[in-house]
């Protein structure tokens, strides 16, 4: 007998169900069908069985992650035998773990820079060698500035598994760099350097880093159509295409070079107001001669000269008249040209694809120590990253609220006493004003002492 597809089952069924209301119509309670067709009713209805017990069995068997490398640093000085450090160079910074100053767990550490001015070298092989053909490459960690960096790297490399760990060094070939790399405030950029065919290819245009003190998950996630997110915490900083976004191929897409905008393409988003008019007391002169001014008693007008008033700024001068701006009702936006596929480029399949991935390394300078690093995973499952770094950080999120609120409130006292005036924003009471409060009113407030109790 021929395979029964699951379709034929449905018509069976119909057929069944159609000759016994048939019958029934008739006064008849019984309902046969051909032999033929009891049958294959039953054979249809085994395979369809089956079919369904194969589909349920591939949704579970993909349900499953695959975890190429998850690091807490939760089991004590055990990562001393999981990280090796370099010996490339004998100065190299020191590691301690640490939970930092602001913590939910005192258990729940993670890997911590001690020396200020060093170059640091530590790295471990992964639990799985990756190979992430037809599947998606996701790399997520956490990084806590707590020390205020001023300059100094926070990113990771990711190499292949035979990588001499002892002499891990600057110079080491890696396939894979990510995270973030501050050094002042013109440069606070999320690195993402892909390797490709013998080559380290820089993102065209990096994403931005956070330079606070509060933990930031940085999430990396190649997916196999070749392409890719870039996630600070809960936020998709960057995606796009890989083709497009680095330079390891002609890009798939460029900016058509036969467009142009058109004639009554308005960029301007302001425009002055047509009915504006000069107010007729606008013009005065920038300087005025004080009229307050007295000639000094002992100004002598042979020896020092025919006296004359100062000249001061004045008050009344308002500079140049502009007329009003006001929004521009043609206002479009800034052209940008369509795209077009590029016919230079040529399609690479497997563009998303690292095999053979084994080792993760942290290669770093710091200027000021006390970054600390944590939450590790390497995985081809996004949901299942997300859902890791969410739990990890549950209990901390808070804390470090009530401590980002607490500095927000310090610049903005800071700033309003430099500009002579102004308490906190409306609503909220400096430590001063409390104490005019009911000496019997005892105020509560969050601290993470008091948030950590609770939780």
């Amino acid at each position: 007998m021929q395979p029964i597809s699951c379709l034929k089952f449905c018509k069976a069924n119909l057929f069944y169900r159609q000759c016994c209301f048939n019958n029934r119509l008739h006064g008849s309670k019984e309902c046969h069908l051909p032999q033929l067709w009891q049958s294959e009713l039953i054979m249809c209805r085994l395979q369809c069985s089956f079919s369904v017990i194969l589909i349920i069995s591939a949704l579970q068997v993909h349900s499953e992650p695959t975890i190429y490398l998850k690091e807490t640093f939760d089991d004590g000085d055990a990562w001393k035998e999981r990280w090796v450090q370099s010996k490339h160079k004998d100065d190299y910074g020191e590691w301690q773990l640490s939970h930092g100053k602001l913590f939910a767990d005192e258990n729940d550490m993670g890997l911590k820079t001690m020396q200020d001015a060093r170059f640091y070298s530590l790295s471990r092989k992964f639990d799985k060698v990756v190979d992430n053909k037809d599947k998606p490459l996701v790399i997520v960690y956490t990084v806590k500035h707590e020390q205020d960096i001023d300059c100094g790297g926070g990113y990771i490399k990711l190499m292949l598994e035979n990588t001499d760990l002892e002499d891990f060094n600057s110079d080491t070939p890696y396939r894979i760099m990510f995270g973030p790399d501050i050094c002042g405030p013109e440069k606070r950029a999320i690195h993402s350097i892909l390797w490709h065919d013998g080559k380290n290819y820089e993102k065209r245009k990096n994403a931005i880093a956070m330079a606070d003190i509060f933990t930031h998950a940085y999430k990396l996630i190649i997916f196999p159509n070749n392409s890719y997110e870039i996630w600070v915490n809960n936020d998709k900083e960057a995606y796009g295409r890989l083709e497009d976004d680095w330079t390891m191929t002609e890009p798939l897409h460029i900016d058509d070079p036969d467009a142009k905008k058109p004639d009554d393409w308005d960029e301007r988003e302001f425009i002055a107001n047509p009915n504006s008019t000069k107010p007729d007391d606008w013009d005065q002169p920038e300087t005025i001669i004080d009229k307050d001014a007295v000639k000094p008693a002992d100004w002598d007008d042979d020896m020092d000269g025919e006296w004359e008033p100062p000249v001061i700024s004045n008050p009344d001068y308002k500079g140049e008249w502009g007329p009003e701006q006001i929004p521009n009702p043609d206002y479009k936006g800034r052209w940008i040209p369509p795209k077009i596929q590029n016919p230079k480029h040529v399609p690479v399949p497997e563009l998303y694809r690292y095999k053979g991935l084994g080792a993760i390394g942290f290669e770093l300078w710091q200027v000021k120590s006390g970054t600390i690093f944590d939450n590790i995973l390497i995985t081809d499952d996004p949901e299942y990253a997300k859902e890791f770094i969410d739990k990890q950080l549950e209990a901390l999120r808070p804390i470090e609220k009530v401590e980002s609120d607490k500095l927000d409130q310090e610049l903005y006292r800071d700033i309003a006493g430099r500009l002579g005036g102004g308490g906190p924003p409306k609503g909220e009471e400096t430590e001063e004003s409390t104490k005019d409060d009911d000496a019997n009113e005892v105020e509560s407030e969050e601290t993470p002492e008091n948030i950590k109790e609770e939780l």
